[in-house]
């Protein structure tokens, strides 16, 4: 089908030159779209290689920023535990304003 509507176009630009050489010219045209299809579907396909590489690098800073936080978070509870152990400690002071 796509045989015929590349000989009927190039029937169309170049009128009646012959069977023989309609089909030889349309067989050239067809290569021709199916090189340059085959030329955008590599490029295409390596951007998606080159997407799905950022997208696997944007995940591992994600979660090493990820794990990094969750590590200062436990640090300063562990440090809050530790102030709020201390002012159990602390005796309770008079309050002078009372007199």
């Amino acid at each position: 089908m796509r045989f015929d509507e590349a000989i009927n176009e190039l029937r169309g630009v170049l009128g009646e030159i012959g069977d023989q050489r309609l089909m030889v010219m349309a067989g050239i045209l067809m290569t021709d779209r199916l090189d340059d299809a085959e030329r955008r579907l590599s490029r295409f396909e390596q951007d998606l290689r080159e997407q799905r590489s950022r997208g696997l690098d944007s995940l591992a800073r994600y979660e090493g920023v990820e794990e990094n936080f969750v590590a200062h978070l436990e640090a300063a509870a562990e440090r809050l535990e530790r102030l709020a152990g201390r002012l159990q400690l602390v005796p309770e002071q008079p309050d002078d304003s009372a007199g």
